[in-house]
């Protein structure tokens, strides 16, 4: 009895590494299948227009990952106090903030200059270590001009 359980252990153990790579291969396959289907989607949508870069507006993107607990009061927070802060700066077009995890957001602010937008960035770092530093984890910011716009 304990040969046929040894042979079947050994059996097992030389098996593995085939199951894995079968499993790694089928996930690939329903990853690129997948994809496909996602391109053939996208080519029905409506075409962007490409915005001229001289007429174009910046955007300054942040991503945030906050303490466990604490994204909903952080974002009660930027509604009334950062987006009021934002408002109030020249070339201020747009703000929206997207609540991307549990514990993350990403915020996109839109501005009609790159000079602007790099303000914002400078703008929202102060608000940020002034007034919810402890909430904020971790924030890393982008800027940059829009270059596609579909509406």
């Amino acid at each position: 009895m304990g040969s046929g359980a040894a042979e079947l252990g050994a059996q097992l153990l030389l098996s593995a590494p085939v199951i894995g790579v079968s499993i790694a291969l089928g996930a690939w396959l329903v990853g690129w299948l997948l994809a496909r289907e996602a391109r053939k989607r996208a080519t029905f949508g409506a075409r962007p227009r490409r915005i001229e870069s001289s007429a174009s507006t910046h955007q300054m993107i942040a991503l945030y990952r906050f303490r466990p607990g604490t994204v909903d009061t952080v974002t009660q927070r930027v509604e009334r106090e950062l987006v009021r802060l934002f408002r109030r700066r020249e070339g201020f077009v747009a703000y929206h903030l997207v609540r991307t995890g549990e514990d993350e957001a990403v915020s996109v602010s839109t501005w009609s200059s790159r000079e602007q937008a790099e303000a914002a960035v400078d703008t929202s770092v102060q608000w940020v270590t002034g007034r919810v530093p402890h909430t904020v984890i971790a924030m890393e910011n982008h800027v940059g001009a829009v270059v596609v716009h579909n509406r």
